[in-house]
């Protein structure tokens, strides 16, 4: 019993102790974070610069860049132009052609850039935005100041140079502004087509066929958390490595000839166009534009020509496509596949047909020319895609069918097409919008624009799914179509947008 009750006693007592005895498991699982390098770090000259198409600094402003030194390191960042202390630095890779043109309208070779991809570095103070500089490799980075590309490469031999002899008299004080967090900003220039019905008639040689004109404008959406009014252009507007364009069509009616001729010019120039006339005979010659990029503009032309009294005019039903530089200068000869598609251009048209012409009856097969026109190809729209597609004309003007249309089964390249990424997927979408017809989405995967046969509707992106209920909501013309969508990304919404008032402004 003694036993028992000694073991009793030693239990309680050793209970008591572990008890009265707290340990601190915490510092067990304590990890100190890795340190993260400073991805820009040390002292950066500026060897040299370029002009993008939306650049708002002259060249002797440029100029005085040259020569002028960037450092960087963990208390802070000095730049030719700011200052920031205490930089917090955030990094991301980017498509190196998506980004530069869907934010600059520049191009890889224009700044001798061979990477596919690039890095985003975004420098911010206190969670006040700094600057975004591009990384090109370990030795060259690029600083973008009101639309000019500055490249620095590295100064290796100079680490030790003290940031005291690079003071910028132009230091910011963050205490002297309002917080303010870069917001991630997308705008999009929609170019849309729809026809009305017109009173007049053809020349004679078909007076009985009815007609519909086609009519053109482009809408501005911009978006940067919130969706701003949307802004309307009574004409296609057009952004270029160059600047903005304006394209029209004209279209001249008489008693012999019906006649539509592109206008394509720079904002602030004209370009006039002198219609050619046919004595003795009647014709027409009307354009419908399919799509707008920022070099070329494809459209089906349909043209037919006779003399009074004929029976049977001739006629052609076809599918062009021609650079806006030529439609300035006064042209509008249409371009061969090799010149814009590159060498499988007209392999890739040829092929399509090939495919095109073995599905179809044999008897339907002979009535067609066996191989399209190397100029008859163009752009489409489907299913929020652009794509490719070519023409075979009938052999006989009295067939009914006029034409054959067949997919060509390459990609556009892009100096066609620059950024046609369509998230979340088509699927997806029509799960959402039963009705869409047509969507578009931000470089930035924030915004989604969907056209129905009746309205298009903004709606944002949340966990890679659209909102609830539509931002913005505009009512579209009758089965009105879109032709164009450019997109421009962060600083350059503002730019575009300032362009588009102050055109709406005369």
């Amino acid at each position: 019993m003694k036993k028992i009750l000694s073991l009793f006693i030693l239990v309680i007592i050793l209970l008591n102790l572990t008890a009265c005895n707290d340990v601190d498991l915490s510092t067990t699982s304590r990890v100190t974070p890795p340190k993260v390098a400073i991805p820009v770090e040390g002292i950066w000259k500026v060897e040299s610069y370029a002009f993008s198409s939306m650049s708002k600094m002259d060249e002797e402003e440029a100029k005085q860049w040259i020569g002028k030194k960037a450092f960087f390191n963990e208390q802070k960042v000095v730049l030719p132009d700011d200052n920031c202390e205490k930089p917090e630095f955030k990094i991301k890779s980017v498509d190196t052609k998506t980004y530069l043109y869907s934010n600059y309208k520049s191009s890889m070779e224009h700044l001798n850039i061979n990477q596919s991809e690039i890095k985003i570095i975004t420098i911010t103070s206190n969670q006040n935005y700094f600057r975004d500089i591009i990384k090109i490799d370990d030795n060259r980075i690029i600083i973008i100041k009101e639309g000019v590309f500055f490249t620095l490469l590295k100064v290796n031999n100079e680490n030790k140079i003290s940031i005291d002899d690079m003071k910028n008299k132009n230091k910011l004080s963050y205490s002297k502004f309002d917080t303010y967090t870069k917001k991630e900003q997308s705008g999009l220039l929609l170019g849309l087509k729809y026809y009305k019905p017109v009173d007049y008639k053809l020349p004679y040689i078909n007076e009985n066929k009815s007609i519909l004109e086609p009519v053109y404008r482009t809408l501005w959406i911009s978006y940067d958390g919130t969706i701003d009014p949307i802004s309307e252009l009574p004409f296609l507007f057009v952004p270029r490595r160059t600047g903005f364009w304006k394209l029209q069509v004209n279209r001249e009616i008489t008693n012999n000839y019906g006649m539509d001729s592109f206008v394509a010019a720079p904002i602030g120039k004209e370009m006039k166009k002198e219609i050619i006339k046919v004595k003795n005979a009647g014709f027409y010659d009307l354009k419908s534009i399919n799509f707008v990029g920022n070099d070329y503009v494809c459209y089906e032309r349909d043209v037919e020509i006779g003399v009074k009294g004929d029976r049977q005019p001739n006629a052609a039903h076809s599918l062009e496509v021609v650079p806006l530089d030529t439609i300035y200068t006064g042209s509008e000869v249409p371009i061969v596949a090799p010149k814009v598609l590159g060498e499988k251009g007209l392999e890739g048209l040829n092929s399509g047909a090939k495919s095109y012409l073995r599905t179809i009856p044999e008897k339907d097969k002979k009535l067609l020319k066996d191989t399209p026109l190397p100029t008859s190809f163009g752009i489409f729209r489907k299913n929020g895609k652009w794509l490719l597609r070519g023409r075979l004309n009938y052999s006989s003007p009295s067939v009914k069918n006029e034409y054959a249309d067949f997919n060509v089964p390459i990609e556009a390249p892009d100096n066609l097409v620059n950024y046609d990424s369509l998230f979340p997927s088509w699927e997806v979408i029509k799960q959402k919008v039963p009705s869409a017809l047509d969507a578009y989405t931000s470089p930035n995967k924030d915004i989604v624009v969907v056209l129905t046969n009746s309205n298009l509707l903004v709606y944002a992106i949340k966990d890679n799914i659209l909102g609830e209920a539509p931002l913005s909501e505009l009512q579209l013309k009758n089965s009105e179509v879109s032709v164009m969508a450019q997109w421009a990304t962060d600083d350059y919404v503002k730019i575009w947008s300032e362009e588009v008032k102050k055109l709406q402004s005369k």
